[in-house]
């Protein structure tokens, strides 16, 4: 049972803001990274919104999510067709659908989402870019991975002339499971290329609720030097355990 709802999206270093972020009481969260120009690329990211909202639970949800990519992708292609923009605007996009206990998440590009619980989060996704494809092929390790320049170079994202590959998770024909007191955390790469995975546990967990938690990893990210659009999209089930506050009593 979702008890928790946040999303933001900060214009940070950047002129205009290309991010979206969106969470719904249904259970589900996008977060989308326009590319593409300063109006090319919010408007890419506003489709890829507009088109992920329109999910609801389906009989076939992994047909309905590969479906959405689907129609988002066509669409950020027509847009950039119609503008004479081929090939140049696109958008990321990461989809998390949780419903009864249980969640799937689909994404294109290197928005990332997060499974967090009291002991640890962890990266649900996995990123399509350059430097994240080296370490597939054991050419680099993760480590170095998040230092790499290619990990700014996209090897997949919306608004391709052709069908794209989307990636679902868990992987094969089955669920996630829905653990007591976790949440689901997406974001794009203005937070989690600035944050490291144990920041974002720490983080989310020091502060008293969910939105104060998301807002210190935003403020972290900007700490950080973050140079990007900082977007959060994040579920709470149950409630984590973060630490008690203590109040002092004072006699005159």
């Amino acid at each position: 049972m979702t008890t928790a709802i946040y999303s933001s999206s900060v214009t940070g270093a950047r002129p205009d803001n290309q991010d979206r972020a969106w969470a719904g009481q249904n259970g589900l969260l996008v977060v989308a990274d326009g590319m593409g120009g300063l109006q090319s690329g919010g408007e890419a990211a506003e489709i890829a919104l507009r088109v992920a909202r329109q999910l609801t639970a389906a009989a076939a949800p992994r047909k309905a999510l590969i479906g959405a990519f689907e129609q988002a992708n066509r669409e950020i292609w027509e847009y950039g067709e119609q503008r004479g923009l081929t090939g140049g605007v696109g958008s990321t996009l990461v989809v998390c659908l949780a419903q009864e206990g249980r969640y799937l998440v689909a994404n294109v590009g290197d928005s990332r989402c997060y499974y967090i619980n009291n002991s640890a989060a962890w990266q649900i996704t996995e990123d399509h870019n350059r430097a994240q494809e080296m370490v597939r092929l054991g050419a680099m390790t993760a480590e170095a991975a998040q230092r790499s320049p290619f990990r700014n170079e996209l090897t997949n994202c919306l608004g391709e002339p052709h069908t794209i590959p989307v990636d679902i998770f868990p992987r094969g024909n089955r669920w996630g499971i829905i653990d007591e007191d976790c949440a689901l955390l997406l974001c794009s790469d203005g937070l989690h290329g600035w944050v490291t995975d144990a920041e974002i546990h720490r983080t989310l967990l020091a502060e008293r609720d969910l939105a104060a938690g998301c807002g210190a990893l935003i403020d972290l990210a900007l700490m950080h030097g973050s140079t990007d659009n900082v977007s959060v999209a994040a579920a709470e089930f149950g409630r984590l355990a973060r630490p008690k506050r203590t109040w002092r009593w004072w006699r005159r």
